[in-house]
Order: structure tokens, then C-alpha cells, then sequence
């Protein structure tokens, strides 16, 4: 018997509902082994495969980048703990700023939240870090999608 198989007999014998998350899936090749026959709950795929709506699952929801201002709020309740009342009246047009160089992107501005939070960067001087070595920054990037 195969690890799929077990997988499956073990959710078909479930009495309760199961959430399923299966993250980051390129094809449905790579998940069918792994899904449930019988309806014993739900499961949730993140992937950038827009076919995956459909097929193994039935319906599917686009999660869409912030705007920039909810992108700013965003950052802003992210660093809350960091920055002080007064201050945050300044950093609000950085803050703008960061949502737009990340496309709107939450897991994008919540990485280099924290990343301004372990520095104790301000977001204008962690913009200005990230403008500097943007190029680098990209190439690196470039290294383990391309």
C-alpha cells in the first residue's frame, strides 16, 4: 500500500470534518494522489496555477494585492508596537511608499515589516536601503524562480 492510499483510507475513516491545505501546488498532478474521496471536509490550495480553481477543486477565490492605502494601513498596523502615535503621522507617506515598491503584495509587506522590526528601521530608512540594493535584491531572487 502506498503512502497516497494510506493518506486517503486514513482521511475517509475520519468521523470529524478536515481542513486540507495544501500550499504553493504547481499542478494538480502533485495533490490528486493526496485527495480526499469521500466529503469529509474541505481543503484549501494556494498556488499561482489558476486552473486549480477548477480542477481538483470546484471553485476557487483570486486573493488580489492591496491598494495603496490599505497596503500603508497594513504596514502601519504591522509596525504599530514600533512606531509611536506621533510618529506614525510621518511614516504614513513611507509607509504609502513601501506598499507601492511591493505591489500591494501582504506577504510581501508583512516580510519586510518584520524585517524593519528586527532592525529597528524606520520605513523611510529601510526604503532607502531597499531602493539602494533593489537591483541585487532582484538578481538574488531571480536565482530561485528562474
Amino acid at each position: 500500500m502506498t503512502l497516497s492510499n494510506v493518506w486517503r483510507n486514513l482521511l475517509d475513516l475520519q468521523h470529524h470534518k478536515v481542513l486540507l491545505i495544501y500550499d504553493n501546488v504547481e499542478s494538480s498532478d502533485l495533490i490528486r494522489k493526496y485527495w480526499p474521496v469521500a466529503n469529509q471536509g474541505c481543503a484549501l490550495i494556494t498556488a499561482r496555477n489558476h486552473n486549480l480553481a477548477y480542477e481538483p477543486a470546484e471553485t476557487g477565490i483570486e486573493v488580489l494585492p492591496f491598494d495603496t492605502e490599505t497596503g500603508s494601513v497594513f504596514v502601519l498596523h504591522l509596525l504599530s508596537l514600533d512606531i509611536a502615535a506621533d510618529v506614525a503621522t510621518q511614516e504614513s507617506k513611507s509607509a504609502a511608499q513601501l506598499s507601492e515598491r511591493l505591489g500591494g503584495y501582504a506577504l510581501a509587506i508583512s516580510q519586510m515589516a518584520a524585517l524593519i522590526h528586527r532592525r529597528s528601521w524606520t520605513i523611510e530608512e529601510f526604503l532607502a536601503i531597499y531602493d539602494r540594493f533593489q537591483s541585487a535584491f532582484f538578481s538574488c531572487l531571480s536565482l530561485f524562480f528562474n
